[in-house]
C-alpha cells in the first residue's frame, strides 16, 4: 500500500526521486514516487531537507499532505528508510 490516512496524517511510501535542480546542476527539490506511479512533491521544510541526502533510497514518509495546484505534496513529519527485497 504506497498510502494511508489517519489522524490527519498521511504515510507514503516509495522512492526518492530529483524533482528540481539550479542552473548549476545542483538538486534543489525532491519528491517521493510511489509503487502505484503516483508522486508527492516535499515540501522544504522541517525534515523534508534532510530527504535530499536520500536519493533513490526507499522510504516510509509520515506527514500533511495536500493538493497545490494540481499537484500532490506533502511536509514530513517524520520518516524512516525501507529495506529493498530483491
Amino acid at each position: 500500500m504506497p498510502w494511508k490516512h489517519e489522524n490527519g496524517l498521511t504515510t507514503v511510501t516509495g522512492v526518492i526521486i530529483p524533482a528540481d535542480w539550479s542552473q548549476d546542476g545542483k538538486i534543489t527539490a525532491v519528491a517521493i514516487s510511489t509503487h502505484d506511479e503516483d508522486e508527492y512533491l516535499v515540501r522544504r521544510r522541517a525534515k523534508g531537507t534532510e530527504l535530499v541526502q536520500l536519493l533513490q533510497k526507499e522510504v516510509e514518509v509520515t506527514g500533511w499532505a495536500e493538493l497545490d495546484q494540481g499537484k500532490k505534496t506533502i511536509m514530513v513529519k517524520d520518516y524512516r528508510l525501507r529495506q529493498r527485497y530483491l
